[in-house]
């Protein structure tokens, strides 16, 4: 199967909490470019993923304050510095299960040229490695692997949406394909309380005038209700050790 040319971008700002395992999914994936574009970090996020023997880092500093806080915008500018043909895009709070490069292949290739831009799930994970019942399994409308060459764009300050030739490119578009594997695993509610409490608060003070103009209000309080939720599926159980386990020789393959 022919290995397409990948970009794994990471638009980073003070997430050293969630890197170790974003890294370790970062090396097995071993992209052509490993791209990340910082926002100003304070708690040495940019040093830990230097410090690591990362395949093909890049590591590129553009304070947030460049683009008045604008994620989109921040995109935007990272994706005038990519090289490859194809796109991936994983927040430092996720993680690609299984992070088998060659899924990736396959699900390009199947597709042929008439791919642009293809949408994977992702499960919002909640303590315990629980995915919250009805609502854990989300479908996430922004695509994460895109064709660069199409001249997707990203449009909105707070929730970011890919946009082509003025259309908004959600998983129900004809242009945006469902992909059944891998999935994205996300971690942001599996971080301790407190972080979680400084980041919400962060949020707030960046993001309030923003977030009054798109109608999207911004919550008092961090919820410790998580309703009701389910055990991830028996496949991704001890997800962590399988991913934090023995590191596999660049260019080996290793069956997760």
């Amino acid at each position: 199967m022919a290995r397409n040319q990948l970009t794994l971008l990471l638009t980073l700002l003070d997430d050293v909490y969630y890197l170790p395992e974003w890294a370790e999914c970062a090396r097995r994936l071993w992209p052509e470019q490993l791209l990340v574009v910082d926002g100003g970090s304070r708690d040495g996020g940019p040093e830990f993923l230097a410090s690591r023997t990362l395949p093909n880092l890049q590591i590129v500093h553009h304070p947030m304050e460049k683009v008045r806080w604008h994620y989109s915008a921040q995109l935007n500018y990272a994706l005038r510095l990519v090289r490859n043909d194809w796109v991936l895009l994983l927040d430092a709070d996720e993680v690609l299960w299984p992070p088998d490069r060659r899924l990736l292949d396959h699900a390009i290739s199947r597709r042929g040229r008439r791919a642009v831009s293809l949408w994977l799930a992702r499960l919002h994970l909640w303590p315990g490695d629980r995915t919250r019942l009805n609502w854990g399994e989300n479908l996430d409308p922004q695509p994460r692997l895109w064709k660069r060459q199409a001249g997707i764009r990203w449009v909105n300050k707070v929730h970011n949406l890919q946009q082509l030739d003025g259309e908004i490119l959600w998983w129900t578009a004809p242009r945006a394909e469902l992909l059944e594997m891998p999935v994205i695993l996300h971690r942001k509610l599996t971080a301790p309380y407190e972080l979680r409490l400084a980041r919400h608060r962060r949020w707030r003070k960046h993001w309030a005038r923003a977030s009054a103009r798109a109608g999207i209000p911004i919550p008092k309080e961090m919820p410790d209700d998580y309703g009701p939720t389910l055990p991830l599926p028996r496949d991704m159980t001890d997800w962590r050790g399988k991913l934090m386990g023995k590191t596999p020789a660049p260019g080996q393959r290793t069956r997760l």
